[in-house]
């Protein structure tokens, strides 16, 4: 049994952040075809808490994401590999870390509670997450306590919910490797000046299709090797380009890359 906190100086919070809106999609995991409404966010959330430094069994991680253009902190190294899933979908249009506290009155006592992430699809679909490695899912009561409010807050509010382990995070380690090394070019400084080389990068892949990632630098070999990556990595990641076989194979200079096409 649980049930949302409503102690001193706290308001109802599904009331207060959330707006009721029909979806029209059946729940997830529900093979029933009834209709369930879910909720979104009022308001585009900001993080609500920044983790000391110091704070013991951490991992602190500092990224940049072009996505949102600003820093984003993370928790540890599990949080990391979940950030670069999400900055490298281009379907993702927004997120946000630590987005939103909660209370929750469990049986065993209140659990206050900060979310992971939140997430929100260009489709509109939202959805709050919980990092977690699978061995304090099983055998650390806190968590287990912090999970149970959480999925208990959610439900109360009709909020799409899900808990991310190492299993799904890093089910391709090929895949995260090659992210990783294309966002490690996507930092603050390669949001300007890049225009010529990533005009010149567009120019040889629509007029030769597809081609190997050296063999594209060779062609542009009077500019700066490192920018014209960059500029390639950014067409990458906002999906002007596509690297083939990122999932399969390491990133290198024999990768092909190719323009995307957008309908009109």
């Amino acid at each position: 049994m649980s049930r949302v906190f409503k102690g001193p100086g706290y308001q109802n919070v599904a009331n207060r952040f959330l707006a009721q809106h029909s979806t029209g999609h059946t729940h997830e995991g529900n093979n029933s075809s009834t209709q369930k409404n879910t909720s979104v966010l009022a308001f585009t959330p900001s993080p609500v808490w920044v983790r000391p430094q110091n704070n013991y069994g951490s991992n602190r991680w500092v990224v940049f994401s072009s996505k949102l253009g600003r820093t984003v902190i993370l928790y540890s190294d599990l949080e990391r590999d979940h950030w670069v899933l999400i900055e490298s979908d281009p379907t993702i249009q927004l997120f946000c870390e630590q987005p939103l506290r909660v209370s929750v009155r469990l049986t065993a006592g209140t659990v206050a509670t900060i979310f992971d992430m939140w997430i929100k699809w260009r489709c509109g679909r939202e959805e709050l997450r919980e990092v977690k490695y699978k061995d304090q899912v099983r055998n650390s009561a806190r968590v287990s306590r912090q999970l149970e409010a959480q999925a208990a807050w959610a439900s109360l509010a009709s909020f799409p919910y899900s808990v991310m382990t190492e299993d799904v995070i890093r089910a391709n380690p090929i895949l995260l490797a090659n992210w990783k090394r294309i966002l490690s070019y996507l930092g603050p400084r390669s949001r300007a000046h890049l225009r010529r080389e990533t005009d010149q990068v567009k120019s040889v892949l629509a007029n030769f299709g597809g081609l190997p990632i050296g063999q594209l630098e060779s062609r542009l070999s009077h500019l700066d090797c490192i920018l014209v990556r960059t500029a390639l990595y950014k067409l990458i990641h906002s999906g002007q380009a596509r690297a083939i076989g990122l999932d399969t194979r390491k990133l290198d200079g024999f990768t092909l890359v190719e323009e995307v096409q957008h309908a009109d």
